[in-house]
């Protein structure tokens, strides 16, 4: 069988008894199968064609059920098996007994030959547990003869004939057999079939014989499980079950209780060791035959052979398997599409230079280890594999870079050809190069991950966004594609669940900037020059109100003669009618502004409502989506009826009246002129003012009779006229200034400024604090939601987090995610510092106080940093007055101290109680090895150059190599190595050794299993430095 693929699970059944054991042999045969295979062979010994119709249907069957190796069992001797070898030898014989079989399949024989046939002698001992006798069963090397086993081994053994120690041999049992029919003991049957119900073996003899020379490492003890587990571990009976357990290399057993107990922490401390579990069908008929209950089958990876077997009990844990099928195996052939097969490089045809590469290279679909004496060409291999699987690191390649095998000088790269192919994929799907010039394609999808030395070095020597890529993408692989969100990478992920958030943020930014706005105003007029403002003003209105009372008008008596005849006495009526009218000016004015405010707040009111109605429409709109992907019935997620009648009665009613007070108050010409102003009289006056003319035109229209009226005159009458419009004017600036009435001329009045002084010294600071308080309120709300955007990336990272805590394999890693909130310190110092005048005397000039405030400040509370940003406001308004000369921009510094964008949710990797930053390269290299070898979700090939280096043995043996040891488990792994930790604490399925010929100028490989003798060999010479270095360091280990 060719096991250049390395080691690989495969089905044993161990304990499979022939027809030639005398106890309990139910082989039947029919006389169909004895007259034809009897004819076929020229047969007719009856007992040989059982054993013929047995190794036919062994065989058939065998195939059938894809068992590749088979303990030939019988009791206490090896006719079985030595029947059956003798005849597997016979290739003619063979040919007869399968004629049928091989006219279907041309290959059948090969088949045949590739089982592997182990002789398994049970052997019962004298300690009995439930009426039974305690079996042992020694499974030998098929490199030992049958009769060199019978003969310096079973023949050995003694067994006990009336006080006297016998030899076992077939002669002797029957001999004692017949001895106990004669004193009717030992039941019915053969003299040999007593016999072996009669006697039993010494444990001692058997541990005893195994350890000769001749057997040593050629012979497993293996103990069988159906009685002993049931013996007590108390006094004398559990000194002998210990006995046993520890003279066994192995124990037959498909109980899970048994299997674990065999492994634990107890099991080395009762026994002094652990006990491999291996399980066979115990066939005693051809219905039994390979069938094992509850498909608890034996699977084993290792070579079909003796060797592959030892090495398996030896490594037991990862190499034997009791069940219906192993994991690992499972995983494989869901991902054998993306399984290295073979790796051929052929030189081309047309070259004329010596030949580099002429050779197959065959991978373990689980764990290919490449070693090699230095320029041997390990790296030639993963650079060759990393360019046809379109790796993007090639430009770290050792091997084929122009330094190296590409030099222009020899051109190397352009004579030899290279094809990968994989498993399950066909020829077709082979990657073909016609060279190995290297030529980035940066299109063409990765085939595998590889990590070239240089590379590991680069990215952990320099700490940038490389590094943190890498494990990002390791992070990425894990997460289960539903859970990706059509997303690409991790950065796309964490924006994708965040972007509700962010929405939120956005409006709460919003509303940050409006008050900081609001507070910024407030701010402003609370200083001490803005009271002195309205101070000085209120004075000078003071003053200017006091020099108007001084200087009214010079009065004017009226003439005697003012209200005879109609002039004087319309004047009156009109000057009366202009103050009814400047009364209803006003009212309306007031009326207008409070409609104006109401109107403004319906309004509003209504912008929030459109704002809703949008957002429920947008809502509506991405549950129809999102029903579509469902397949769910489409229809309106939200569905809102506003009471919004009676509100939208109000707001025309409204409307109408602020349209007739705006008509009433506009200036406008008066339409109707009066003919003939000397016959006007009072009638015509109230006919006309009571017409649909605006207040300001009546008004206006007022004024102009009275011009007119008085140009007609006498002068002491026109005289005193004037004087009223002076004193009406007079009047009006008097109430103006008091602020009784609009003042139209300053803008202001003594009143406003009062009451603005007023406002300034004690309502104002309570405004001031009312904003900075819902600003605080605002800023807790961002708060709030930077923390919500920590427990969503808690969410994404919590699953790694929980799988490093539950692989055993992990256990030394000390690999943790630390999730936090994280301040730029500097960041932050430094944007302050660039919005203050460092010249002027400010708190927020002394950068130690801020930095010792971050220090003490808990930013995983969100209590705390809302202090912290009370505080740094605080500092910014300790000197009021000066604010605006110390901060430059204080919109924008404001707006940065509240959006607190210099802190950020972070999940880190702390490593030994580290941070990636702390960490030497080699610390950053475990962690990134770590990442994508027992953490990554890939299931493409991942290869690996030398990942050993910038690490101590004791990292490697217990970080490293068993994050390899579970990252085989799940993808392909390819390791170019010096360590021997690596290739044999990892249990490498494969070991790829590379060596130089033709005087260095070829490179040639050869590969198969750690079991296989010359690979072995090889391991000790390359990665021990030979054998006697070994020992030389484990001698100088042990005299420590």
């Amino acid at each position: 069988m060719d096991f250049e693929y390395g080691s690989f699970w495969r089905k044993w059944d161990l304990h499979v008894h022939t027809p030639m054991s005398v106890l309990y042999n139910n082989y039947a045969m029919s006389d169909e199968e004895k007259d034809t295979l009897g004819n076929t062979l020229g047969i007719y010994n009856n007992d040989d064609l059982k054993m013929y119709n047995f190794i036919k249907k062994l065989c058939n069957k065998a195939i059938e059920q894809n068992i590749v190796a088979i303990g030939i069992t019988d009791y206490f001797f090896l006719d079985g098996y030595k029947f059956i070898k003798k005849v597997l030898k016979d290739k003619e014989k063979l040919k007869l007994i399968f004629q049928e079989e091989i006219k279907r399949d041309t290959k059948f024989l090969e088949k045949v030959e590739e089982i592997l046939v182990l002789p398994n002698v049970e052997f019962r001992t004298s300690v009995v547990q439930n009426k039974s006798k305690l079996q042992i069963h020694a499974i030998f090397s098929d490199e030992l003869d049958g009769d060199v086993i019978e003969q310096n081994f079973i023949n050995c053994l003694k067994f006990q004939v009336a006080g006297e120690q016998q030899n076992l041999t077939k002669n002797n049992v029957t001999d004692y057999g017949k001895m106990c029919k004669n004193s009717d003991i030992g039941g019915k049957g053969s003299d040999l079939l007593v016999g072996m119900n009669s006697i039993s073996i010494n444990l001692n003899d058997l541990r005893d014989l195994s350890q000769r020379k001749q057997f040593k490492d050629k012979v497993i003890l293996v103990l069988a499980d159906e009685d002993i587990s049931k013996m007590s571990w108390e006094s004398q009976v559990g000194g002998i079950r210990q006995s046993f357990y520890s003279v066994c290399d192995a124990m037959f057993t498909s109980n899970v209780s048994n299997i674990q107990w065999c492994k634990s922490k107890e099991c080395i401390e009762t026994i002094g060791k652990p006990l491999p579990c291996l399980w066979g069908s115990d066939a005693h008929d051809y219905e039994n035959l390979f069938v094992v209950q509850n498909q608890k089958y034996c699977w084993i990876k290792a070579d079909v052979t003796f060797c592959g077997l030892k090495y398996a009990i030896f490594r037991f844990d990862n190499r034997i398997f009791i069940g219906d099928s192993p994991d690992e195996l499972d995983s494989f052939y869901k991902r054998r599409k993306n399984t290295i097969k073979e790796l051929q490089v052929t030189k081309n045809a047309d070259c004329q230079e010596y030949t580099w590469f002429n050779s197959i290279i065959k991978f373990s679909p689980f764990m290919s280890t490449i070693i090699g004496n230095k320029g041997s060409g390990k790296s030639a291999i993963t650079d060759i594999l990393g360019y046809l699987g379109n790796s993007r690191n090639m430009k770290y390649a050792s091997f084929l870079n122009e330094n190296r095998f590409l030099s222009k000088a020899t051109n190397y790269g352009s004579n030899y050809k290279a094809s990968l192919s994989f498993l399950s994929r066909g020829q077709d799907s082979d990657i073909k190069k016609d060279n190995l010039l290297v030529v980035p394609n940066e299109y063409c999808i990765e085939e595998l991950r590889y990590l070239p030395q240089s590379y590991i070095e680069d990215i952990c020597n320099n700490l940038d966004d490389k590094f943190q890529n890498e494990i990002n993408d390791a992070i990425f692989s894990f997460i289960p594609e539903p859970e990706r969100l059509g997303t690409n990478n991790l950065d796309e992920l964490i924006r994708k669940k965040t972007e509700y958030i962010d929405t939120k943020l956005f409006n709460l930014y919003t509303e940050l900037k409006k008050k900081n706005d609001e507070i910024i105003y407030l701010e402003e007029k609370s200083t001490e020059k803005s009271k002195r403002e309205v101070e000085n003003k209120l004075n000078n209105f003071n003053k200017k109100l006091e020099q108007h009372l001084n200087n009214p008008p010079v009065e004017v008596k009226r003439p005697d003669n003012f209200s005879d005849g109609n002039s004087g006495e319309i004047i009156d009526f009109l000057n009366q009618k202009k103050n009814q009218l400047y009364s209803e000016v006003e009212i309306g004015n007031d009326l207008l502004k409070h409609i104006n405010n109401q109107l403004s707040q319906i309004d509003n009111f209504k912008a929030k409502e459109f704002e809703l109605i949008n957002n429920i429409n947008l809502l509506n709109e991405e549950y129809n989506s999102l029903a579509t992907v469902l397949q769910m019935d489409k229809a309106k997620y939200i569905n809102v009826n506003f009471y919004n009648g009676p509100l939208n009665n109000c707001y025309q009613a409204l409307s109408r009246k602020q349209r007739e007070l705006r008509t009433q108050l506009i200036k406008m010409d008066f339409k109707d002129e009066l003919q003939g102003i000397e016959k006007i009289n009072k009638n015509q006056i109230e006919e006309l003012l009571n017409s649909n003319q605006t207040l300001t035109s009546k008004l206006s229209y007022i004024d102009m009779l009275i011009s007119k009226i008085s140009k007609k005159m006498s002068d002491d009458q026109k005289l005193y006229v004037d004087y009223q419009k002076k004193r009406e004017a007079w009047e009006n600036y008097r109430l103006m200034l008091l602020g009784e009435k609009e003042n139209t001329i300053d803008g202001t009045s003594i009143k406003k400024l009062n009451m603005e002084l007023e406002y300034l010294k004690e309502e104002l600071p309570r405004e001031l604090s009312s904003k900075k308080q819902e600003r605080l309120n605002v800023v807790n709300d961002i708060i709030k939601n930077k923390f919500e955007k920590k427990e969503v990336l808690e969410q994404i990272y919590s699953p790694i987090q929980d799988m490093i805590e539950s692989m055993d394999e992990l256990k030394n890693s000390n690999i943790s995610f630390v999730s936090s909130i994280k301040v730029n310190k500097n960041e932050f110092i430094d944007t302050v510092s660039k919005h203050i005048d460092l010249r002027r005397n400010s708190k927020l000039k002394d950068t130690n106080a801020i930095k010792d405030r971050i220090d003490s400040t808990d930013f995983q509370n969100t209590t705390s940093v809302l202090k912290f940003v009370e505080y740094i406001y605080s500092l910014s308004t300790d000197n009021i007055d000066e604010i605006s000369r110390i901060i430059y921009d204080r919109k924008d510094f404001n707006n940065y101290i509240g959006e607190m964008n210099y802190i950020e949710p972070k999940f880190m990797i702390n490593a030994d109680g580290k941070m990636l930053n702390e960490l030497s390269p080699g610390g950053r290299g475990i962690v990134l090895l770590i990442f994508y070898l027992a953490l990554s979700n890939e299931n493409t090939p991942l290869i690996i150059d030398q990942p050993e280096d910038n690490l101590d043995n004791q990292s490697i043996f217990t970080k490293l190599v068993p994050a390899i040891t579970e990252a085989k488990k799940k993808r392909q792994i390819i390791v170019v190595t010096h360590n021997p930790n690596i290739a044999i604490a990892c249990d490498s399925e494969t070991i790829i050794y590379c060596s130089q010929g033709n005087n260095g100028r070829s490179l040639n490989y050869s590969t198969g299993s750690i079991e296989n003798k010359n690979i072995n060999q090889k391991i000790v010479d390359i990665l021990e430095g030979t054998l006697p270095a070994f020992d030389i360091r484990k001698d100088t280990y042990n005299k420590a």
